[in-house]
């Protein structure tokens, strides 16, 4: 399934790697870490059945909306 980009500022170049707190801030974040799963994907390095389940992801979590998080 091929990936498509979705965000026009698909272009973070993070120059210092911040973790995400949560799951909330990880979706705020999701543009900045959204090409970085995408580089993954597109790697050599990856099997055929890693890049299906990465593309999968990447779909579910281009689905998700605000409502969809709550605090644990």
């Amino acid at each position: 399934m091929p990936i498509q980009p979705r965000y026009a500022k698909e272009q973070f170049l993070m120059t210092e790697f911040t973790p995400a707190r949560d799951v909330a801030d990880f979706h705020s974040r999701w543009p900045e870490f959204r090409p970085t799963a995408l580089e993954i994907l597109a790697s050599r390095g990856v099997t055929r059945h890693q890049a299906e389940v990465l593309a999968w992801m990447v779909d579910l979590i281009d689905r998700i909306g605000e409502s969809d998080i709550t605090e644990q």
